[in-house]
């Protein structure tokens, strides 16, 4: 059921169209076209809130309400959605338009051993960070799962000792690619679609030296303060829509050391602890390994624990208030599955983690993980449902 003035509307229409596209609507939306960019974007604004506002006030039960919704925002928004995203990373966007770094931390190859950079990641907050050699030049990446693939191997070689490796030798372990590069003027679209994909991260090089690097954060950062500009995009879809519905899990009484082999197996940054029942407890990553390694000047001991000590309370352990690092030290950071995706956003943006668990209102059961590689498929040319 429509408002009248939408079914009056309708009357006005070609057979088969939506009973919002009258015969007026067009020959506004045709006016629309000819005003300058900025004010065409706040016309578009102001028409989609006004047509909201209706549904509101005609609130219906079920779905016949849904289905009305629906077909608004499908009919309305079809043609703007790709068009409000391409003006955000077009090719009139370069890389140096996003909010990069400058104050970047790399990882010298020649000076660095493996004990020095998993102090600098954990002092600096970082879950990765550019090693160069002694010219300043770039050789890849040393990520934190990297070094939770390398303790896996020493404890499954049945390696008592932690070694203090070359950088070259631990860097690269993971299944994940390599990074993408690229310079300050190319494309933002093209890198974007790259850390989208396989990448995740892009450094930026100036005559082959890192002069920052692209996260998927950064990215998150950058569509945050273009909320205005996202709004239309985003303002129909919740976390549960974007969200990866598949979560890995492991058992609450498991120990730390499964956990780790159970992440590196999957290929996965982190894991989501749940209790008999299925309730979400907290979340292990790499990061937490790592953090537990840079605080321990006894690194071997370490690696003993991981095959006593209870995964919960290794984590609890590494997050600790007294010690510096971890913005996560709150038991587990999720969002409920009905959350608006612009709300998402400005909770990644806020809490600067890398993913949530998703999960329905009033309960502990992860249905999904949503993480800023799942916002940015949500909002790039690779999501069918914003082809036009």
């Amino acid at each position: 059921m429509y408002l009248q003035e939408d079914v009056e509307a309708g009357r006005k229409s070609k057979p088969g169209t939506s009973p919002f596209r009258s015969t007026t609507q067009r020959e506004a939306e045709a006016r629309l076209a000819n005003l300058p960019e900025e004010r065409k974007r706040k016309k578009f604004l102001e028409d989609f809130r006004r047509r909201e506002e209706r549904f509101q006030r005609c609130q219906q039960s079920g779905a016949d309400y849904k289905a009305t919704r629906s077909k608004f925002f499908s009919s309305f928004t079809k043609g703007f959605r790709r068009s409000n995203y391409d003006a955000l990373v077009s090719e009139r966007g370069l890389v140096k338009d996003l909010p990069l770094p400058r104050e970047l931390v790399t990882l010298s190859a020649t000076k660095d051993g493996l004990f020095s950079a998993i102090q600098v990641l954990t002092d600096h907050h970082l879950l990765s960070a550019p090693v160069v050699d002694r010219d300043g030049k770039f050789l890849g990446i040393l990520d934190t799962l990297d070094i939770a693939v390398h303790v896996v191997e020493m404890e499954a070689a049945g390696k008592k000792s932690f070694m203090d490796e070359r950088l070259e030798k631990v860097m690269g372990r993971s299944a994940r690619a390599k990074p993408s590069e690229c310079s300050e003027e190319d494309n933002l679209q093209q890198v974007v679609e790259s850390i989208v994909g396989a990448a995740r991260r892009a450094v930026v090089l100036c005559e082959g030296k890192p002069q920052s690097i692209i996260t998927q954060s950064t990215i998150i950062m950058f569509l945050q303060s273009k909320a205005k500009e996202l709004e239309v995009l985003t303002m129909s879809k919740t976390a549960k829509d974007v969200c990866t519905p598949h979560v890995i899990t492991i058992d609450d009484q498991a120990t730390a050391l499964t956990a780790f082999q159970t992440l590196v197996a999957q290929g996965v940054s982190s894991l989501a602890i749940t209790d008999e029942a299925g309730n979400a407890i907290t979340v292990v990553s790499a990061t937490d390994l790592v953090v537990a390694l840079g605080h321990e000047e006894n690194k071997s001991a370490v690696l003993a624990d991981l095959r006593e000590r209870n995964v919960v309370f290794f984590v609890g352990d590494s997050r600790k208030p007294n010690k510096k690092f971890s913005h996560t030290r709150a038991p587990i950071i999720s969002t409920s599955s009905d959350v608006p995706l612009i709300q998402v956003i400005e909770k990644f943006a806020t809490t600067r983690v890398h993913r949530m668990l998703v999960m329905p209102q009033g309960s502990r059961k992860p249905e999904g993980v949503v993480s800023l590689v799942d916002i940015s498929r949500a909002l790039t040319r690779s999501d069918p449902s914003f082809s036009v």
